[in-house]
């Protein structure tokens, strides 16, 4: 990002917000922000990570990717890809539309494109019964700008934490909601302040993450949250330190040490010992 090729190739394209902020869903929205961002996440066969005890922070049942091919301009999604896309990840999770209850949008508040994503979106998450509630909706870049590379990952792990904490973060930077979403036309409703996750009657909480690349590429991932009554084994803050190549240095391994002698002693608890190495070190 230090190198101003990237900010005027999009400047160029008209992606980029005159007023430097990122307003997804918003009438007022004129593009984005570039942000800078990293994500990791491990990835486990599901029935290995049970049978092993190990931490489970979400499944994810299935994913999707295909290309949209021939559309109306580079920042603007094909509307009917977008459609077969979440038909293929819904097909591969063998979960039905109605299910997913948070739905992450690529977004690039961009009056034009974004609504073509809620809409097709809106015929594959459309619900069966009225008594359904409506499919939460958001978007972390008004939080975080553009992220690139990293914004589909960073998506990813924003759903894992929203279905761990069963907590929805707002979508912010809306004032007035841009009419060409008709979200009232929709089975969506977007979330404008930080609310609790309610559980489904039936089923584990379940959310979609939508990723558009700006080449044409589009990638869906559902993810739910694990068995409720699962208990893991094993899990935990991780003990670490820093020292030459494979060999902590003389310090660390004096501070390590002393961390173990006190955690043996029940003087620290495991995430206070990881604390302490970490800031101490």
């Amino acid at each position: 990002l230090p190198d101003p090729f990237t900010h005027e190739l999009l400047d160029s394209a008209g992606l980029l917000s005159r007023v430097g902020c990122t307003r997804v869903f918003d009438q007022a929205a004129d593009g984005y922000t570039l942000g800078e961002g990293a994500g990791l996440v491990m990835l486990k066969r599901a029935d290995r990570a049970y049978a092993d005890g190990d931490q489970v922070l979400a499944v994810i049942r299935g994913t999707a990717v295909n290309h949209d091919g021939r559309s109306l301009g580079v920042s603007a999604p094909n509307a009917e890809v977008q459609r077969a896309l979440f038909d293929e990840a819904l097909t591969a999770a063998s979960v039905s539309g109605s299910s997913i209850g948070h739905l992450e949008i690529s977004g690039g508040a961009n009056s034009f494109a974004d609504p073509l994503e809620v809409h097709a979106a809106a015929q594959a998450l459309a619900r069966t019964d009225s008594r359904q509630p409506p499919c939460a909706i958001s978007c972390l870049k008004s939080s975080t700008g553009a992220l690139l590379h990293a914004g589909g990952v960073l998506a990813l792990i924003k759903t894992v934490l929203a279905l761990r904490t069963a907590h929805l973060p707002a979508s912010i930077g809306v004032e007035t909601p841009h009419p060409r979403f008709t979200f009232e036309k929709t089975p969506f409703r977007l979330v404008t302040e930080g609310e609790d996750w309610e559980a489904p009657e039936s089923g584990p909480r379940r959310g979609a993450v939508s990723a558009l690349g700006l080449g044409g590429t589009n990638a869906l991932v559902i993810a739910e949250e694990p068995d409720r009554g699962y208990r893991p084994r094993r899990g935990g803050p991780w003990l670490t330190w820093t020292g030459d190549g494979d060999r902590p240095t003389d310090t660390s391994a004096n501070l390590l040490t002393q961390v173990l002698d006190r955690l043996a002693r029940g003087e620290l608890s495991a995430p206070q010992a990881a604390h302490e190495l970490m800031e101490e070190r």
